[in-house]
């Protein structure tokens, strides 16, 4: 997460930061599904939390740098871009949700013999969304974003 906030002092390279950022957020998912898997159930209520700040940290500062960017500059962006941006904000509000339910579930319910079943369908659902989400932004989001950080830039 210090990789972020280092970055953002620097609006071009931000994108790396975030890049960076889902490799680690990709690394841990798959680390606690494997783990769930496995029935290592301590891994699970240990890391949980981790991945849980990492995600909120993560998304509050894309939002704030990336999405809000991208909303406030909308006349430099083509119609179909503007379409896409406004469906992947529905989506990191839907993704931000589920995430919280389940790892809110594991908090009460711990994951268990008789719960890691129900965990391990509701994370998987989550990472499909995440796993899309991470690429969409990546192949379309942070290119438009930079493109768009140099024009601004330059412009003044």
């Amino acid at each position: 997460m210090q990789d972020i906030e280092y970055h953002l002092r620097d609006e071009v390279n931000i994108t790396s930061a975030f890049k960076h950022d889902h490799k680690k957020i990709i690394t841990l998912y798959d680390e606690i599904l494997a783990s769930a898997k496995e029935k290592n159930f301590s891994f699970i209520s240990r890391f949980l939390e981790e991945f849980s700040s990492l995600c909120s940290y993560h998304f509050y500062h894309e939002g704030l740098f990336i999405y809000d960017f991208l909303n406030q500059n909308q006349p430099f962006v083509k119609e179909k871009e503007i379409c896409f941006f406004n469906q992947q904000c529905v989506g990191l509000q839907d993704i931000s949700i589920d995430l919280f339910e389940v790892i809110s579930k594991s908090s009460n319910v711990p994951v268990n013999d008789h719960t890691v079943d129900h965990f391990i369908n509701d994370f998987e659902k989550i990472g499909e969304t995440l796993k899309s989400r991470i690429a969409c932004e990546e192949k379309i989001l942070f290119p438009l974003y930079e493109k768009l950080i140099s024009v601004t830039n330059d412009s003044n």
